[in-house]
């Protein structure tokens, strides 16, 4: 009779995670958008490679105006479980090519000329989180079309951990910008949840 509880209590018990741990959810935007450059390129160049713990705004680094480049964007949005307040993340990557018109096929590696940075946080807590400059990266661009690239990118984070996303970037124009992809948004949370 104990052995049927225990079995009873388990089996409620993986049916009960498998729900919850099922509540999460995913978005992932990939795009590309021409004419561009990163809004606060002065106060990125002064960063290090350092890992920014501290208390500021950070996803602000990914926010994109017009200017002489290419800006390629990934973002990230975790929905977090659906019974719990507050515990939904992101993670922006952006690489900017400075002055850059067009793109080849090929590898890029991240230097003077081409920026990468990345933040990750808390949506709800804004000023949580982190956020480096990448140092080394390598951008492996796979297939060009009028409305896409394919791409990889891998990077070393501040740990010295690889990283890396890949897929296809969708060509966006400033006008499909919204905050959650670069456009400077009328609050912090406008940047940080999916929309």
């Amino acid at each position: 009779m104990r052995e049927i509880k225990k079995i009873n209590s388990l089996i409620i018990y993986l049916v009960f995670y498998g729900i919850i741990s099922s509540c999460s959810s995913v978005q992932t935007n990939g795009f590309f958008i021409k004419d561009a450059k990163l809004e606060q390129i002065n106060k990125i160049n002064k960063m290090n490679s350092q890992d920014g713990r501290m208390l500021t705004f950070h996803a602000s680094n990914h926010r994109i105006t017009a200017g002489k480049g290419i800006v390629i964007g990934y973002r990230e949005f975790d929905s977090g479980n659906k019974f719990v307040i507050d515990d939904e993340k992101y993670r922006k990557i952006t690489i900017y090519f400075i002055g850059k018109n067009e793109l080849h096929l090929g590898e890029y590696e991240i230097n003077e000329n081409v920026i990468a940075i990345y933040s990750k946080g808390a949506s709800a807590w804004t000023k949580s989180g982190s956020y480096y400059k990448i140092k080394e990266g390598k951008i492996f661009i796979q297939k060009i079309t009028k409305q896409f690239i394919e791409l990889k990118f891998i990077w070393s984070n501040n740990l010295k951990k690889e990283e890396s996303i890949k897929g296809e970037f969708t060509k966006i124009f400033f006008s499909e910008l919204t905050p959650w992809l670069g456009k400077k948004g009328t609050n912090e949370y406008s940047e940080t949840y999916f929309k």
